[in-house]
């Protein structure tokens, strides 16, 4: 079921679905499952949901097709999903011409000394470990978040290729200096 102001309201988010499935654990039980999206204001606008028997290929299929039929496509559509394989499945069906995520999310991270780091980023592992340890991503997984590439393939301009960059003036402090271990 798409509501008339999830309609109206659609053409102006952005044009990222986010579907998902809910167990509905009251008298009838069976499965909720919804489309939101982002608002222009950064909020989560719910766009459709529906209420199927039980999670599988066709209720998925059903679910997209409703969804299609009332809200139709959009220019650069994307649709994220948990990724199991039955909305993946109804997803291609339904929507053909939405471009999928890549299924690697395997890299290796190499650096001038011939260093390699292996980052899995669908585990969030690293073989540095400050991934796992840390639960931040360490700076090999932010290679892969934001590649510079080499030097050579740099566009720097000749003003700024010719400027010479010197360190700055120092002046010594007055005095003596300090000792950095003070004896008793």
């Amino acid at each position: 079921m798409c509501l008339v102001a999830s309609k109206h309201g659609w053409p102006y988010c952005r044009p990222v679905i986010v579907v998902d499935g809910s167990a509905l654990k009251a008298k009838f039980g069976g499965m909720l499952l919804t489309a939101c999206v982002h608002n222009a204001n950064g909020s989560i606008f719910p766009l459709a949901f529906g209420i199927v028997p039980s999670e599988s290929n066709e209720s998925w299929k059903w679910f997209f097709e409703k969804l299609r039929d009332s809200i139709g496509t959009r220019e650069s559509l994307a649709i994220v999903a948990d990724r199991h394989k039955d909305n993946e499945y109804a997803a291609n069906l339904v929507y053909p011409d939405v471009p999928r995520p890549a299924d690697q999310f395997e890299y290796a991270i190499t650096n001038n000394a011939g260093q390699i780091w292996i980052v899995d980023m669908s585990e969030r592992t690293c073989t540095c470990r400050r991934f796992q340890v840390d639960q931040i991503p360490c700076p090999h997984a932010m290679a892969i978040f934001h590649p510079i590439g080499s030097a050579e393939g740099w566009d720097v301009p000749e003003k700024v290729r010719s400027q010479i960059v010197n360190p700055p003036n120092t002046k010594r402090g007055p005095g003596r200096p300090r000792v950095r271990r003070i004896l008793s």
